[in-house]
């Protein structure tokens, strides 16, 4: 008798116990998946069920189920080897005429103490298999799953038959197109097939397949996710990841910022249509895109600087900058491609190299002092109450940047000649760079608080000798502005526009301005997205009129304001 074969003898006579058709599906609270081992003639079943749970597992011949090995009465005599516990053979009487024609295999296996398991199943035939899990109790269905398989002998044939083809590439691409061999090879059916074919042909480069199944059906799905890609279709960010397995950067990155569907579809979309060649330029692909999700969304500038060291391949930055202010600056931006990103970061490192270039942000930088940067108000100049006034003639010429943002122009022109804001060196104002928490509450600061006193603030990152101190104390003052917590402000963290809008309407109320309703205003499309501690807010100068939306139905609340948004809604407010 086939080893193969063998089986448990607790495994059959359980089943024995019960008539035919006693089992229902039970899948609460279970996952699982099998997959074959060509290379040892097994089927693997791994997943997750209750812990320390004992599971019958049978391998039959498609179609056949648990209730027909259980109702077949004894027409013979025959027996089948069974295995016990301890290793021993015994025979057992077999309920059918010929076990083979409705059992393949049959074991008992046992779940971890957390619940997980992976158990091998001895499979000698190609064929299509269903595999059923059941509860060794009750026998009741955990999970049936079906499976194609094939042999080592048959899988390594297929292999060879591809390989034979591996520097001629019709015939190579020809070979996807038999359906046999490719359910051999465990190559499912794909929508872009023969892009598929080509993709895998120039990754192999005349190299042959291995005779591993788990490492060619993923390296040929990654290939089909990539046609996908390719034919501006959707494709599963999870098969990609295949392309940058062993890129242990990558994937840390990955795993810290990718946490959803949606920032997964963001990769996706960035690379999509690009026409990837290889699996191996779709991993330089990916982790452009991941360089530039990161410095949309960075939680922190400084993770910025950091990826740029870890990736130089891509950028083509073999030693990042120390200029805080050009991190600043690109965090929060949307750009579109790494060609674009590494132009703008260039531009921004000349600008802040140029003599009497401004520093990180608006009126201020990430240091303490004016150490070579424009003076603006705040810089040891008193501005009385709320009455701004003019410090010098308006000069609409002073900066040459704000074609991109004509609404904001007036604004920023404006608080420009009042020495509210300042810019950034050789006339530029950098309308679409983001700013930070503390230099926005340093010009909220400026336009608003030069009357008030300052508190003593316990934020740890705003020391006494922060540039930003004497603002962020004069705002908590007011009542204005709030941390994250008693001890942290956040003080280099790029602001949400939702609160840009807190600060602004705070500040409204500390200066006695004539508040609208919040109920008068219309419902911004993603109002879910709007903080609770900031709906108010929003809502208040709405109405007011201070503040818009990114388009007609949106506010986008969770978005990093922009240096001209922050100036318009300070203009707004002292137009009040």
């Amino acid at each position: 008798m086939n080893r193969l074969k063998k089986f448990m003898i607790g495994a059959l006579t359980a089943g024995m116990l019960l008539g035919a058709g006693v089992y229902a599906s039970e899948n609460t609270g279970w996952s699982c998946s099998v997959e074959p081992d060509f290379s040892n003639n097994c089927i693997i079943a791994k997943g997750v069920s209750a812990a320390n749970t004992t599971i019958t597992a049978m391998v039959l011949p498609q179609g056949k189920k648990p209730a027909d090995v259980w109702s077949l009465s004894a027409k013979t005599n025959k027996t089948a080897v069974g295995l016990l516990a301890d290793g021993s053979e015994v025979n057992l009487k077999a309920e059918v005429g010929n076990p083979a024609e409705v059992l393949v295999y049959t074991s008992q296996f046992k779940t971890g103490a957390d619940g997980s398991f992976s158990s091998k199943f001895g499979v000698s035939d190609s064929g299509t298999y269903d595999v059923y899990l059941l509860s060794a109790d009750t026998n009741k269905i955990y999970e049936y799953l079906n499976i194609d398989f094939s042999n080592a002998r048959d899988y390594s044939a297929a292999v060879d038959k591809l390989n034979e083809k591996i520097n001629n590439k019709a015939e190579f691409i020809e070979l996807f197109s038999d359906a046999q061999l490719m359910t051999t090879l465990g190559f499912k059916s794909v929508t872009n097939a023969e892009s598929a074919a080509e993709i895998l042909f120039a990754q192999l480069n005349g190299k042959p397949l291995s005779y591993n199944y788990g490492d060619n059906r993923a390296l040929y799905l990654c290939c089909a996710e990539t046609a996908n890609l390719n034919a501006k279709a959707s494709a599963d960010m999870d098969i990609l990841l295949y392309a940058v397995r062993e890129n242990a950067d990558f994937m840390t990155w990955y795993n810290k910022y990718i946490k959803d569907e949606k920032a997964k579809k963001y990769l996706t979309d960035t690379i999509s249509g690009k026409k990837i060649a290889t699996v191996d330029k779709l991993s330089d692909e990916l982790t452009g895109a991941l360089i530039l999700y990161v410095v949309e969304n960075p939680n922190g500038y400084e993770n910025i600087k950091e990826i740029f060291g870890d990736f130089p391949n891509i950028t083509g930055i073999s030693s990042p900058t120390d200029k805080n202010s050009v991190y600043s600056s690109l965090a929060g931006q949307k750009i579109q491609n790494i060609t674009a990103l590494v132009t703008r970061y260039n531009e921004l490192v000349n600008s802040a190299s140029s003599p009497g270039a401004g520093g990180s942000g608006t009126g201020g930088g990430s240091g303490g002092g004016n150490r070579g940067r424009s003076v603006s108000a705040g810089s040891g100049m008193e501005i009385p109450g709320n009455q701004v006034e003019a410090a010098k003639p308006m000069n609409t010429d002073i900066f040459e940047d704000l074609d991109s943002v004509p609404w904001a122009k007036d604004a920023v022109i404006e608080l420009a000649s009042k020495n509210v804001i300042a810019g950034k060196g050789d006339n530029k104002f950098c309308p679409n760079d983001m700013i930070t928490r503390e230099e926005f509450t340093k010009l909220v600061a400026s336009a608003f608080l030069s009357d008030v006193d300052g508190v003593k603030i316990a934020f740890n990152d705003v020391p006494a000798d922060r540039w930003s101190h004497q603002y962020i104390a004069k705002a908590k003052a007011a009542g204005i502005i709030n941390g994250y917590s008693d001890t942290e402000f956040g003080a280099g963290d790029l602001i949400l526009r939702q609160d840009m809008a807190v600060i602004i309407h705070n500040a409204a109320v500390y200066k006695n301005v004539t508040l609208a309703s919040a109920g008068d205003a219309l419902t911004f499309a993603d109002d879910s997205q709007i903080a609770e501690y900031a709906k108010e807010s929003v809502y208040t100068l709405k109405a007011m009129g201070i503040i818009n939306g990114v388009s007609d139905m949106d506010f986008a609340p969770l978005k990093n304001a922009t240096r001209a948004e922050a100036a318009m809604i300070i203009y707004a407010l002292l137009r009040k």
